[in-house]
């Protein structure tokens, strides 16, 4: 596991204190040769969920939040993505978008409509211009199912 924070390489998840400094340099895993691409952050074939940690014993090492603060932390990021898409800032949208989508995904389990939210996001983006997007996104009245249309919105734009 790669740590997005501290860019150390945990080669052994119950044994934190093995861990490499992988350099820039040679940018692959030392143990499995394993390269890694650009998109290492940002792929969604390389995260976990929830029950892959749960299955592998790893629940220590998250952070234990109150559910209401994660929803609050997901509210507020998708109004703020919201914004910067409405005001024609896609490069500063693009650079918040990683973190959206991995709260977004970690805590989706939690929304029953979640998914078809996104999917709905993601077809009228993929049919409508992008202020059509936005005004059909304003007019969800809840919260969380905007933050899911939003990252189904995302989802076609910024891929």
């Amino acid at each position: 596991m790669l740590c997005y924070e501290c860019e150390f390489l945990y080669t052994d998840l119950h044994d934190l204190s093995a861990r490499l400094f992988p350099t820039h340099d040679d940018y692959s895993c030392p143990q499995c040769a394993t390269e890694f691409d650009d998109d290492l952050m940002r792929s969604s074939r390389r995260r976990m969920d929830f029950f892959e940690w749960h299955d592998a014993g790893l629940d220590n090492l998250l952070i234990n939040r109150p559910f209401s603060e994660l929803s609050d932390m997901l509210n507020g990021s998708a109004a703020q993505i919201a914004d910067f898409l409405q005001r024609g800032m896609h490069s500063t949208a693009r650079t918040r978008i990683t973190e959206y989508r991995n709260l977004a995904e970690s805590i989706a389990v939690h929304f029953a409509t979640a998914a078809d939210f996104r999917d709905q996001g993601y077809n009228v983006a993929q049919s409508s211009t992008l202020a059509d997007t936005m005004d059909w996104y304003s007019q969800i009245p809840r919260p969380s199912d905007q933050a899911y249309a939003l990252l189904g919105i995302t989802d076609a734009i910024i891929p």
